[in-house]
């Protein structure tokens, strides 16, 4: 199976049984502890503000060092956002978040991985530190106050202030940036979402860096079966879900797109111009700039064990 549209297939709308069974799904996931407790939300919300604080202070000890005036002159050099199902909005119950960093000059991923990564080692409550200047998206990771957090940077350096009003959802905004700034940006209905993902990880078919999908693939998949089937509700879509994509034909041929892709950059995912690209097993493309490919890690014997999990979930 693979469906190449990018229109609706089914328009059905819901029926009394579909609502009645998304409310027993609701309140299943909530009975297993799926959402997001108030003690949760709380250690997340903590955790943001005091690496907003860090973040700040790493801002002012990179502007005295490079003599810069804009902290003097109040100036932002630097926005926390988070990405990742946090970004989304998805209430999971997992002490993790992805957060990014968004910097202008003087401000850099250099001394982000330098100067800031210090100062967060020496932080109280902090373990667990690893850097990784050098990954395909460079990346920190550490535990702060006991939630685990993956903080990356993007480079602005076409802006002199990052304003507190930037929002990343202009496409126009991340052809200035460099490739690995670009690749950490690319990082549906948040209850669909969240069923799909919470179903997946219980079967540990959930890790990108085990070659299984991580949350944004998953997101993405979500949000193909919303555009094919755009009034399905969480009972109905689920079981769609798992369906369509253990039955699709998987290989660079038949690659997941939610929008058609007409971009020129050396970075798209384009297995016509890009041999390499035909060797992804399992393509799920971002819909946003470059569309590139999010799965590159999933292996053929990865993909047999989360096609073998799909069908049995599409059986129950």
């Amino acid at each position: 199976m693979a469906y190449s549209g990018f229109q609706p297939i089914s328009f059905e709308k819901p029926t009394p049984e579909d609502v009645e069974l998304s409310d027993k799904l609701i309140e299943k996931v909530r009975l297993i502890g799926g959402f997001d407790s108030e003690e949760t939300k709380k250690s997340k919300k903590a955790v943001l503000q005091k690496l907003d604080q860090l973040a700040k202070k790493f801002v002012k000890k990179t502007s005295s060092a490079t003599s810069s005036t804009k902290q003097v002159t109040g100036e932002c050099n630097i926005k926390i956002l988070t990405s990742g199902l946090h970004g989304l909005g998805v209430p999971t119950n997992q002490l993790d978040i992805d957060v990014l960093f968004v910097g202008s000059r003087p401000v850099s991923r250099k001394r982000f991985f330098s100067i800031f990564y210090s100062m967060l080692r020496g932080k109280e409550g902090v373990k667990d530190t690893n850097a990784a200047p050098d990954a395909f998206v460079p990346v920190i990771r550490a535990t702060v106050d006991n939630v685990e957090v993956d903080i990356v940077f993007a480079d602005f350096p076409s802006k002199d202030t990052i304003p507190d009003t930037l929002q990343l959802r202009d496409d126009n905004l991340l052809k200035w940036l460099d490739k690995e700034s670009v690749r950490i940006y690319l990082n549906p209905h948040y209850l669909r979402v969240h069923v799909c993902s919470l179903a997946c990880e219980r079967r540990r078919i959930y890790s990108n860096c085990l070659g299984f999908l991580g949350g944004m693939s998953y997101a993405i998949l979500v949000a193909k079966i919303c555009q094919l089937y755009p009034h399905a509700l969480p009972s109905v879509l689920i079981k769609v879900f798992f369906r369509v994509f253990s039955e699709w034909n998987w290989s660079w041929r038949c690659p997941v797109l939610l929008t058609p892709s007409t971009e020129n950059s050396n970075l798209a995912w384009d297995p016509n111009c890009n041999s390499n690209d035909k060797a992804h097993v399992m393509p799920i493309v971002y819909p946003a700039h470059p569309h590139i490919n999010s799965t590159f890690n999933v292996t053929r014997s990865s993909l047999q064990i989360m096609k073998k999990a799909g069908s049995c979930f599409h059986l129950l």
